[in-house]
């Protein structure tokens, strides 16, 4: 059966359908203040910080602007090494972000003595250098635009990674998108489209055990999905099977947008009903006189399922013949 269909559908491609996974590989090294060794003043401070990465053959170093009293860091690593140090010297230099790439980074404003003094005497000061492999990922291309698809193809799509022993699945149950992974060394970052159509925030890092709420119109949808499925599964199993001899008479428009109404003892999302000649398969209009509305039982309606079934629940074969669909809508009037 061949069925008009206007969709749209927002694909997912070019640089907005990458997938980024990053491997870090971090090591941890620490600093202890020490006001008896001179660690009382932001300046020798930074500079016994300094010296102990120094010692260790760690390309770091804060920097600080005598004019000025501003502050700054400077990392020398390799392309894909980052650094991020902790909150309080963050804090301190007046960054309002901790983890860095290679290069030069100034404050323009004064150090914050404050946010120092809040560093102990003997307190440990953690830094974390590491390094990452980042791979670009294309997402499989979409068929259907409706949540289970999408994610369906995302997880279908991790199957395609350089790495064999990695395993990533995302789970969308209701508003909650959730994320697991086999590894705690990985990063994933979901391609700006998606992250667009699921109404999450497209630069959040997910790793194992991550879980995030979807946009609200996703998870009606995702809602709708499953009880539309577990819909068909009972149909599956209590529907009667016509014997051969018996006729069919009925054809049922079934949508799914209506609420479930009652035809043979068993429920349908029905929207009309009309006679079944024997030569359905011809060409054929049939026009529904009075039009009768149906109450929708959805407010955001993004994509419509229509089924042609008989009175026994069983779908009708058209064959290659071209079906129209002409569906109406009004606005609902409240008294």
């Amino acid at each position: 059966m061949n069925t008009n269909l206007d969709i749209i559908i927002e694909k997912f491609q070019n640089d907005q359908n990458l997938i980024t996974i990053n491997q870090v590989f971090p090591k941890v090294l620490y600093y202890v203040r020490s006001n008896m060794d001179g660690d009382s003043v932001p300046e020798k401070f930074m500079s016994r910080l300094n010296k102990h990465f120094s010692d260790l053959n760690i390309p770091f170093a804060l920097t600080i602007n005598i004019a000025n009293k501003s502050m700054g860091l400077i990392f020398e690593g390799r392309a894909q090494e980052y650094v991020a140090i902790p909150l309080k010297i963050a804090n301190m230099i007046r960054f309002n972000q901790g983890t860095f790439s290679p290069g030069v980074y100034n404050s323009e404003k004064e150090y914050d003595i404050d946010a120092f003094n809040t560093i102990l005497d003997g307190e440990l000061l953690y830094f974390r250098f590491g390094t990452f492999e980042e791979y670009k990922l294309p997402m499989n291309e979409v068929e259907n635009l409706n949540p289970k698809s999408v994610v369906n193809e995302l997880n279908n799509s991790f199957k395609n990674t350089l790495y064999s022993d990695l395993k990533i699945n995302f789970k969308l149950h209701k508003d909650l998108l959730s994320c697991e992974m086999n590894r705690d060394d990985v990063e994933v970052i979901l391609p700006s489209a998606l992250s667009k159509y699921l109404g999450v925030n497209e630069k959040l890092v997910y790793t194992n055990g991550t879980s995030v709420n979807v946009q609200e119109s996703i998870a009606q949808e995702e809602e709708q999905i499953e009880e539309q499925e577990e819909f068909d599964e009972d149909e599956g199993d209590q529907t009667p099977i016509p014997p051969p001899s018996v006729p069919r008479k009925s054809l049922l428009v079934l949508l799914d947008c209506v609420d479930n109404q009652y035809f043979n003892n068993k429920p349908y999302p029905l929207l009309r009903r009309t006679n079944l000649t024997d030569d359905y398969k011809s060409e054929n209009r049939e026009y529904f006189d009075p039009v009768i509305f149906m109450p929708v039982n959805r407010q955001d309606i993004k994509q419509l399922r229509v089924k042609f079934v008989d009175e026994y629940g069983q779908n009708l074969d058209f064959g290659n013949n071209l079906t129209v669909i002409e569906i109406y809508f009004k606005p609902k009037y409240e008294n």
